[in-house]
């Protein structure tokens, strides 16, 4: 297991921790609202689960330092949210702390060009399969128009 993703999963778990331990004692409410906003939090949670997911994976390819460091802040940020909201004390605290995880992960995703470049040693394939498929576009286009000069009624004059 790389530093990167060793990092990411102990941040990630210590801020799950921290959030947890921070709102202390549930408030005392309506029962059905607790509920609610319990059941919200546990859909944060699998959220977080699967940004922590996604994010060791990419830490697999490549990576910048700054961007593994960002992804790592981002899953510490979205982890802790749940565990605030929870406690019922802080729900907009950890709704914010979720949310601003959600969207520095979403910005990364989107500076993110490591992923979609392809190393050297398969841009020859990739060249011969860009071909192959240019080919068949080809013979297919060829034979639309066969076909529609076959089936195309004759018009007078033409």
């Amino acid at each position: 297991m790389s530093d990167y993703r060793a990092a990411l999963i102990g941040t990630a778990l210590l801020a799950a921790i921290a959030g947890f331990a921070f709102a202390g004692a549930a408030a005392p409410g309506e029962p059905e609202l607790a509920l609610l906003i319990r059941f919200m939090a546990v859909i944060k949670a699998a959220m977080a689960l699967g940004a922590v997911a996604l994010v060791a994976w990419r830490l697999t390819l490549p990576a910048t330092p700054r961007l593994a460091f960002a992804g790592i802040a981002a899953c510490a940020l979205m982890a802790a949210g749940p565990g605030l909201i929870w406690g019922m004390q802080h729900v907009i605290a950890g709704a914010v702390l979720f949310h601003a995880g959600f969207a520095l992960l979403l910005v990364l995703a989107w500076r993110d060009r490591g992923v979609l470049t392809q190393p050297a040693s398969s841009s020859a394939a990739s060249a011969s399969s860009h071909a192959a498929s240019a080919a068949s576009v080809s013979r297919r286009i060829a034979a639309s128009r066969a076909f529609a000069a076959v089936t195309s009624p004759t018009r007078p004059g033409a």
